[in-house]
Protein backbone atom coordinates (compact mmCIF):
# COMPACT_ATOMS: atom_id res chain seq x y z
CA UNK A 1 0.00 0.00 0.00
CA UNK A 2 1.52 3.05 -1.32
CA UNK A 3 1.54 5.98 2.16
CA UNK A 4 2.37 9.44 2.17
CA UNK A 5 5.91 8.58 2.60
CA UNK A 6 6.21 6.95 -0.05
CA UNK A 7 4.31 10.03 -2.04
CA UNK A 8 6.85 12.24 -1.11
CA UNK A 9 9.84 10.70 -2.01
CA UNK A 10 8.82 9.57 -5.14
CA UNK A 11 8.32 13.31 -5.90
CA UNK A 12 12.04 13.43 -5.28
CA UNK A 13 14.91 13.30 -7.84
CA UNK A 14 16.52 9.82 -8.72
CA UNK A 15 20.04 10.97 -6.69
CA UNK A 16 17.62 10.74 -3.12
CA UNK A 17 16.26 7.33 -3.71
CA UNK A 18 15.91 5.98 -0.58
CA UNK A 19 17.59 2.59 -0.95
CA UNK A 20 17.87 0.43 0.84
CA UNK A 21 15.79 1.17 3.41
CA UNK A 22 16.09 2.66 6.51
CA UNK A 23 17.89 5.82 5.72
CA UNK A 24 18.34 9.60 6.84
CA UNK A 25 15.65 10.76 3.83
CA UNK A 26 13.22 7.95 4.61
CA UNK A 27 12.68 8.53 8.10
CA UNK A 28 12.25 12.39 7.56
CA UNK A 29 9.83 11.68 5.13
CA UNK A 30 8.04 8.98 7.13
CA UNK A 31 7.73 11.72 10.15
CA UNK A 32 6.23 14.44 8.03
CA UNK A 33 3.90 11.30 5.81
CA UNK A 34 2.89 10.32 9.03
CA UNK A 35 1.48 13.88 9.81
CA UNK A 36 -0.25 13.95 6.86
CA UNK A 37 -1.43 10.65 7.20
CA UNK A 38 -3.50 12.09 10.88
CA UNK A 39 -4.91 15.11 9.10
CA UNK A 40 -6.41 13.35 5.99
CA UNK A 41 -7.69 11.16 8.75
CA UNK A 42 -9.09 13.84 10.86
CA UNK A 43 -10.81 15.70 7.81
CA UNK A 44 -12.37 12.52 7.45
CA UNK A 45 -13.79 11.60 10.44
CA UNK A 46 -15.14 15.23 10.28
CA UNK A 47 -16.99 14.83 7.01
CA UNK A 48 -18.21 11.72 8.47
CA UNK A 49 -18.90 13.77 11.27
CA UNK A 50 -21.65 15.33 9.61
CA UNK A 51 -23.28 12.70 7.58
CA UNK A 52 -26.15 10.91 10.05
CA UNK A 53 -25.28 7.61 8.70
CA UNK A 54 -21.95 7.59 9.91
CA UNK A 55 -22.06 9.80 12.60
CA UNK A 56 -20.36 8.14 16.00
CA UNK A 57 -20.06 5.27 14.22
CA UNK A 58 -17.98 2.87 16.76
CA UNK A 59 -18.38 4.98 19.12
CA UNK A 60 -18.81 4.93 22.81
CA UNK A 61 -21.17 7.65 23.47
CA UNK A 62 -23.60 9.78 21.82
CA UNK A 63 -21.05 13.16 20.39
CA UNK A 64 -22.51 13.74 16.93
CA UNK A 65 -25.54 12.70 16.12
CA UNK A 66 -26.92 14.40 19.20
CA UNK A 67 -25.07 17.58 17.71
CA UNK A 68 -27.17 17.10 14.69
CA UNK A 69 -30.17 16.01 16.14
CA UNK A 70 -30.56 19.47 18.12
CA UNK A 71 -31.20 21.46 15.01
CA UNK A 72 -34.24 19.40 14.69
CA UNK A 73 -34.59 20.47 18.55
CA UNK A 74 -34.47 16.52 19.55
CA UNK A 75 -32.20 15.04 22.38
CA UNK A 76 -31.95 11.53 22.89
CA UNK A 77 -33.66 9.50 25.30
CA UNK A 78 -31.46 7.77 28.35
CA UNK A 79 -32.45 4.27 27.37
CA UNK A 80 -31.51 4.66 23.52
CA UNK A 81 -28.12 3.37 22.14
CA UNK A 82 -26.41 4.97 19.21
CA UNK A 83 -27.71 2.81 16.78
CA UNK A 84 -31.65 3.28 17.94
CA UNK A 85 -31.17 7.14 18.41
CA UNK A 86 -29.67 7.03 14.72
CA UNK A 87 -32.97 5.42 13.49
CA UNK A 88 -34.59 7.86 15.96
CA UNK A 89 -33.83 10.71 14.60
CA UNK A 90 -33.95 9.87 10.92
CA UNK A 91 -37.60 9.06 11.44
CA UNK A 92 -37.97 12.17 13.30
CA UNK A 93 -36.44 14.11 10.55
CA UNK A 94 -38.78 12.32 7.65
CA UNK A 95 -42.11 13.45 9.29
CA UNK A 96 -40.86 17.13 9.18
CA UNK A 97 -40.20 16.13 5.41
CA UNK A 98 -43.20 14.76 4.46
CA UNK A 99 -45.56 16.69 7.06
CA UNK A 100 -47.19 16.49 10.38
CA UNK A 101 -50.92 16.16 9.44
CA UNK A 102 -50.90 13.63 7.46
CA UNK A 103 -51.79 9.74 8.38
CA UNK A 104 -48.40 8.50 8.44
CA UNK A 105 -46.99 11.65 10.35
CA UNK A 106 -49.74 11.74 12.65
CA UNK A 107 -48.69 7.63 13.49
CA UNK A 108 -45.27 8.92 13.41
CA UNK A 109 -45.98 11.65 15.84
CA UNK A 110 -47.73 9.26 18.12
CA UNK A 111 -45.31 6.24 18.07
CA UNK A 112 -42.33 8.85 18.61
CA UNK A 113 -44.07 10.29 22.10
CA UNK A 114 -44.62 6.49 23.31
CA UNK A 115 -41.37 5.61 22.57
CA UNK A 116 -42.47 3.12 19.93
CA UNK A 117 -41.32 1.98 16.32
CA UNK A 118 -44.38 2.26 13.84
CA UNK A 119 -43.84 0.72 10.18
CA UNK A 120 -46.49 3.68 8.89
CA UNK A 121 -44.89 2.11 5.19
CA UNK A 122 -47.21 -0.64 5.48
CA UNK A 123 -50.02 1.08 6.27
CA UNK A 124 -53.39 0.31 4.79
CA UNK A 125 -53.94 3.51 3.21
CA UNK A 126 -57.34 4.01 1.61
CA UNK A 127 -56.93 6.58 -1.09
CA UNK A 128 -54.04 4.55 -2.28
CA UNK A 129 -56.25 1.14 -2.80
CA UNK A 130 -57.24 0.30 -6.61
CA UNK A 131 -60.83 0.10 -7.05
CA UNK A 132 -62.59 -2.77 -7.06
CA UNK A 133 -65.53 -4.60 -8.24
CA UNK A 134 -66.13 -6.48 -5.51
CA UNK A 135 -69.11 -5.94 -3.19
CA UNK A 136 -69.28 -6.61 0.58
CA UNK A 137 -73.14 -7.20 2.13
CA UNK A 138 -73.56 -7.07 5.62
CA UNK A 139 -76.16 -9.03 7.18
CA UNK A 140 -77.45 -8.64 10.62
CA UNK A 141 -77.29 -11.08 12.83
CA UNK A 142 -80.78 -10.87 13.47
CA UNK A 143 -80.82 -11.30 17.79
CA UNK A 144 -80.72 -7.90 18.61
CA UNK A 145 -84.17 -6.99 20.72
CA UNK A 146 -83.35 -3.14 20.15
CA UNK A 147 -85.77 -2.42 17.50
CA UNK A 148 -88.31 -4.72 19.12
CA UNK A 149 -88.16 -2.84 22.34
CA UNK A 150 -87.40 0.62 21.28
CA UNK A 151 -88.03 1.09 17.51
CA UNK A 152 -84.58 1.97 16.54
CA UNK A 153 -81.96 -0.12 15.88
CA UNK A 154 -79.26 1.18 17.84
CA UNK A 155 -78.60 4.86 19.90
CA UNK A 156 -75.99 6.01 22.12
CA UNK A 157 -77.64 8.34 25.17
CA UNK A 158 -74.99 10.18 27.35
CA UNK A 159 -75.73 11.72 30.47
CA UNK A 160 -75.17 14.91 31.73
CA UNK A 161 -74.11 16.19 34.08
CA UNK A 162 -75.47 18.54 37.32
CA UNK A 163 -76.96 21.58 36.07
CA UNK A 164 -77.95 24.67 37.87
CA UNK A 165 -81.39 25.96 36.72
CA UNK A 166 -81.59 28.46 34.48
CA UNK A 167 -83.15 31.82 32.87
CA UNK A 168 -81.65 32.47 29.06
CA UNK A 169 -83.31 35.70 28.00
CA UNK A 170 -84.46 35.83 24.45
CA UNK A 171 -83.91 39.77 24.33
CA UNK A 172 -81.24 41.41 22.85
CA UNK A 173 -79.62 44.04 25.48
CA UNK A 174 -76.89 44.59 23.49
CA UNK A 175 -78.65 48.95 23.22
CA UNK A 176 -79.97 50.23 26.73
CA UNK A 177 -83.25 49.56 27.44
CA UNK A 178 -85.85 51.82 29.01
CA UNK A 179 -86.74 50.38 32.44
CA UNK A 180 -89.04 53.19 34.15
CA UNK A 181 -91.94 51.89 35.66
CA UNK A 182 -91.05 47.88 34.78
CA UNK A 183 -87.95 47.28 37.05
CA UNK A 184 -89.02 44.91 39.55
CA UNK A 185 -87.97 41.13 39.83
CA UNK A 186 -89.96 38.58 42.30
CA UNK A 187 -87.70 35.82 42.40
CA UNK A 188 -88.09 32.58 44.58
CA UNK A 189 -84.69 30.54 45.05
CA UNK A 190 -84.17 26.50 45.51
CA UNK A 191 -87.93 26.52 46.55
CA UNK A 192 -87.52 30.26 49.27
CA UNK A 193 -89.97 32.35 49.90
CA UNK A 194 -89.98 34.84 46.67
CA UNK A 195 -88.42 38.19 47.41
CA UNK A 196 -89.02 41.43 45.31
CA UNK A 197 -85.47 43.29 43.86
CA UNK A 198 -85.73 46.76 42.78
CA UNK A 199 -83.37 46.80 39.79
CA UNK A 200 -83.66 50.76 39.04
CA UNK A 201 -82.04 51.11 42.98
CA UNK A 202 -78.59 49.99 41.18
CA UNK A 203 -78.69 51.72 37.87
CA UNK A 204 -80.23 54.09 35.75
CA UNK A 205 -83.75 52.74 34.91
CA UNK A 206 -84.21 55.33 31.75
CA UNK A 207 -80.80 54.06 29.50
CA UNK A 208 -80.51 50.56 31.32
CA UNK A 209 -77.17 48.25 29.40
CA UNK A 210 -76.30 44.84 30.02
CA UNK A 211 -73.75 45.41 31.82
CA UNK A 212 -75.80 47.53 34.57
CA UNK A 213 -78.20 45.10 34.82
CA UNK A 214 -75.83 41.87 35.52
CA UNK A 215 -73.85 44.59 37.93
CA UNK A 216 -77.07 45.04 40.13
CA UNK A 217 -78.15 41.76 39.85
CA UNK A 218 -74.92 40.87 41.67
CA UNK A 219 -76.50 42.11 44.66
CA UNK A 220 -79.12 39.09 44.92
CA UNK A 221 -77.91 36.48 46.86
CA UNK A 222 -78.30 32.71 45.72
CA UNK A 223 -77.97 33.72 41.84
CA UNK A 224 -75.58 34.62 39.00
CA UNK A 225 -76.16 36.73 36.20
CA UNK A 226 -73.95 36.90 33.13
CA UNK A 227 -73.98 38.37 29.36
CA UNK A 228 -74.37 35.94 27.21
CA UNK A 229 -73.49 37.45 24.07
CA UNK A 230 -75.98 40.43 24.55
CA UNK A 231 -79.05 38.34 26.26
CA UNK A 232 -79.16 38.14 29.74
CA UNK A 233 -78.58 34.69 31.97
CA UNK A 234 -79.15 34.34 35.03
CA UNK A 235 -79.00 31.30 36.84
CA UNK A 236 -79.06 29.40 40.83
CA UNK A 237 -75.87 29.18 42.46
CA UNK A 238 -76.14 26.22 43.18
CA UNK A 239 -76.86 22.58 40.39
CA UNK A 240 -78.81 19.89 40.73
CA UNK A 241 -82.19 18.51 41.38
CA UNK A 242 -82.61 21.01 44.05
CA UNK A 243 -81.50 24.37 42.21
CA UNK A 244 -84.61 25.91 41.15
CA UNK A 245 -85.94 29.63 40.22
CA UNK A 246 -89.10 30.98 40.05
CA UNK A 247 -90.51 34.49 38.71
CA UNK A 248 -93.67 35.57 39.49
CA UNK A 249 -96.09 38.33 37.68
CA UNK A 250 -96.17 41.55 39.50
CA UNK A 251 -97.11 45.29 38.51
CA UNK A 252 -93.98 46.57 37.12
CA UNK A 253 -92.51 43.16 36.42
CA UNK A 254 -89.07 43.81 34.70
CA UNK A 255 -89.00 40.01 33.08
CA UNK A 256 -90.26 40.28 29.73
CA UNK A 257 -88.04 43.52 29.00
CA UNK A 258 -84.99 42.08 30.14
CA UNK A 259 -85.71 38.11 29.79
CA UNK A 260 -88.66 38.21 27.19
CA UNK A 261 -90.12 35.78 29.56
CA UNK A 262 -93.59 36.93 29.35
CA UNK A 263 -96.24 36.96 32.47
CA UNK A 264 -98.54 34.52 32.62
CA UNK A 265 -101.16 36.31 34.71
CA UNK A 266 -102.70 39.28 32.55
CA UNK A 267 -105.38 42.43 33.40
CA UNK A 268 -107.16 44.73 31.98
CA UNK A 269 -106.47 48.24 31.92
CA UNK A 270 -108.92 51.16 33.28
CA UNK A 271 -109.65 54.46 31.11
CA UNK A 272 -106.69 56.69 30.45
CA UNK A 273 -106.70 60.34 30.77
CA UNK A 274 -104.66 62.18 27.85
CA UNK A 275 -101.76 63.96 29.50
CA UNK A 276 -98.07 65.28 28.37
CA UNK A 277 -95.63 65.25 30.73
CA UNK A 278 -92.68 67.20 30.56
CA UNK A 279 -89.13 66.20 30.79
CA UNK A 280 -87.54 68.86 32.47
CA UNK A 281 -87.27 69.41 35.77
CA UNK A 282 -88.30 73.27 36.34
CA UNK A 283 -86.55 74.32 39.35
CA UNK A 284 -87.23 77.08 41.91
CA UNK A 285 -87.82 79.78 39.66
CA UNK A 286 -87.77 80.39 35.42
CA UNK A 287 -86.48 83.75 33.69
CA UNK A 288 -89.95 83.96 31.28
CA UNK A 289 -88.94 87.41 29.99
CA UNK A 290 -89.14 86.30 26.36
CA UNK A 291 -90.49 83.13 26.88
CA UNK A 292 -93.84 83.40 28.32
CA UNK A 293 -96.31 81.86 25.86
CA UNK A 294 -98.20 78.49 26.38
CA UNK A 295 -100.87 77.61 23.20
CA UNK A 296 -102.91 74.33 24.89
CA UNK A 297 -105.76 72.95 23.15
CA UNK A 298 -108.21 70.97 24.92
CA UNK A 299 -109.95 68.09 23.63
CA UNK A 300 -109.89 69.31 20.47
CA UNK A 301 -112.50 71.90 20.66
CA UNK A 302 -111.19 74.00 23.87
CA UNK A 303 -108.13 76.32 22.87
CA UNK A 304 -106.08 78.95 25.00
CA UNK A 305 -103.71 81.02 24.54
CA UNK A 306 -101.72 81.63 27.82
CA UNK A 307 -99.69 84.14 29.77
CA UNK A 308 -97.52 81.52 32.09
CA UNK A 309 -94.68 84.59 33.63
CA UNK A 310 -95.74 86.19 37.18
CA UNK A 311 -95.63 89.29 37.49
CA UNK A 312 -91.75 89.29 38.06
CA UNK A 313 -91.42 87.59 34.96
CA UNK A 314 -87.49 86.84 35.49
CA UNK A 315 -88.20 84.66 38.40
CA UNK A 316 -91.44 83.01 38.06
CA UNK A 317 -92.06 79.87 40.12
CA UNK A 318 -93.69 76.77 38.88
CA UNK A 319 -96.54 76.86 41.17
CA UNK A 320 -97.21 80.20 39.07
CA UNK A 321 -97.06 78.47 35.55
CA UNK A 322 -99.67 75.66 37.36
CA UNK A 323 -101.86 78.85 38.42
CA UNK A 324 -101.60 80.42 35.18
CA UNK A 325 -102.53 77.61 33.36
CA UNK A 326 -105.60 76.30 35.73
CA UNK A 327 -106.83 79.92 35.65
CA UNK A 328 -106.99 79.62 31.58
CA UNK A 329 -107.80 75.94 31.24
CA UNK A 330 -109.85 74.92 34.62
CA UNK A 331 -108.87 73.42 37.67
CA UNK A 332 -106.72 69.90 37.48
CA UNK A 333 -105.53 70.26 33.90
CA UNK A 334 -102.26 71.17 35.14
CA UNK A 335 -100.00 69.82 37.76
CA UNK A 336 -96.55 68.90 38.91
CA UNK A 337 -95.31 65.81 38.81
CA UNK A 338 -93.01 64.53 42.32
CA UNK A 339 -89.84 64.98 40.28
CA UNK A 340 -91.09 68.71 39.02
CA UNK A 341 -91.96 68.36 35.96
CA UNK A 342 -95.00 69.99 34.26
CA UNK A 343 -97.99 68.11 33.53
CA UNK A 344 -101.10 68.93 31.72
CA UNK A 345 -104.05 66.64 31.62
CA UNK A 346 -107.58 66.45 29.93
CA UNK A 347 -110.70 66.39 31.82
CA UNK A 348 -112.31 64.02 29.57
CA UNK A 349 -111.30 60.86 30.57
CA UNK A 350 -110.91 57.72 27.78
CA UNK A 351 -110.25 58.05 23.73
CA UNK A 352 -112.40 61.77 23.26
CA UNK A 353 -110.24 63.28 25.56
CA UNK A 354 -106.64 64.84 23.93
CA UNK A 355 -104.59 67.25 24.71
CA UNK A 356 -102.38 69.17 22.05
CA UNK A 357 -99.04 72.13 22.34
CA UNK A 358 -99.04 73.94 19.61
CA UNK A 359 -97.02 77.42 18.88
CA UNK A 360 -98.37 80.64 20.43
CA UNK A 361 -98.26 83.87 18.04
CA UNK A 362 -95.29 85.14 20.11
CA UNK A 363 -92.97 83.97 23.42
CA UNK A 364 -93.10 80.11 22.66
CA UNK A 365 -92.14 78.69 26.13
CA UNK A 366 -92.79 75.32 25.41
CA UNK A 367 -89.83 74.27 25.14
CA UNK A 368 -88.85 76.26 28.13
CA UNK A 369 -91.66 74.10 30.04
CA UNK A 370 -91.66 70.44 28.70
CA UNK A 371 -88.13 70.01 26.88
CA UNK A 372 -88.66 67.86 24.07
CA UNK A 373 -92.11 65.94 25.19
CA UNK A 374 -94.48 64.82 22.61
CA UNK A 375 -96.68 67.48 22.10
CA UNK A 376 -99.96 65.54 21.51
CA UNK A 377 -101.51 63.14 23.66
CA UNK A 378 -104.51 60.89 23.70
CA UNK A 379 -106.14 59.23 26.22
CA UNK A 380 -107.60 55.59 26.21
CA UNK A 381 -110.74 53.49 26.92
CA UNK A 382 -110.93 50.68 29.36
CA UNK A 383 -109.67 47.57 27.65
CA UNK A 384 -110.06 43.64 29.02
CA UNK A 385 -107.59 41.65 29.43
CA UNK A 386 -106.06 40.21 26.79
CA UNK A 387 -102.82 37.94 26.26
CA UNK A 388 -101.38 38.08 22.56
CA UNK A 389 -98.92 35.33 21.94
CA UNK A 390 -95.34 35.41 20.30
CA UNK A 391 -95.12 32.23 18.74
CA UNK A 392 -96.18 31.78 14.97
CA UNK A 393 -98.34 29.13 14.72
CA UNK A 394 -99.38 29.63 10.45
CA UNK A 395 -97.19 26.71 9.65
CA UNK A 396 -99.12 24.52 12.95
CA UNK A 397 -97.46 23.27 15.36
CA UNK A 398 -96.69 19.93 16.92
CA UNK A 399 -98.89 19.18 19.96
CA UNK A 400 -98.60 15.48 20.32
CA UNK A 401 -96.82 15.40 23.62
CA UNK A 402 -98.08 18.99 25.04
CA UNK A 403 -101.60 19.76 24.30
CA UNK A 404 -103.18 21.16 27.62
CA UNK A 405 -103.94 24.49 28.55
CA UNK A 406 -105.22 25.90 31.62
CA UNK A 407 -106.72 29.39 31.84
CA UNK A 408 -108.84 31.00 34.65
CA UNK A 409 -110.78 33.94 33.36
CA UNK A 410 -111.65 36.72 36.29
CA UNK A 411 -113.02 34.93 38.93
CA UNK A 412 -113.74 31.48 37.76
CA UNK A 413 -112.08 28.09 38.37
CA UNK A 414 -109.35 27.34 36.16
CA UNK A 415 -110.64 24.98 33.47
CA UNK A 416 -107.99 22.72 31.17
CA UNK A 417 -108.77 23.00 27.65
CA UNK A 418 -106.70 20.04 25.32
Amino acid sequence: MTTSADRILANLPPTFAPLPRPTAISTLADAFGGQLLQAENSLAAVMFAHWVDYADAGADTLTDLAAIAALYGLKPRDDETIEEFRQHLKRYVLTFLNGTVTVRGICRIVADALGLVVADDQLDTWWNRRPSSLLSTVDAAGDDAATLLFGVPAVLVRGTAARPATFSGSVDLSRPVDLRGRSLLSIAIAGAAATTFDLAAHLDPASADIGAIVGALGAVTGIVAENAGGRLAIQSATAGATSTLELADIPGDAAPAILGIQPHAYTGTAEVQAQIVGTVELGAALDMTTQRYLRLVIDGTSGHEIDCAAANAAATLPADIVHAIQEAAGAGVAALDPQGRLMVSSPTPGLAGTVALLTPTAGDATRLLFGDAATYARGRDPAPAQVSGTADLSAGIDLSQRANLAITVDTAAPVVVN
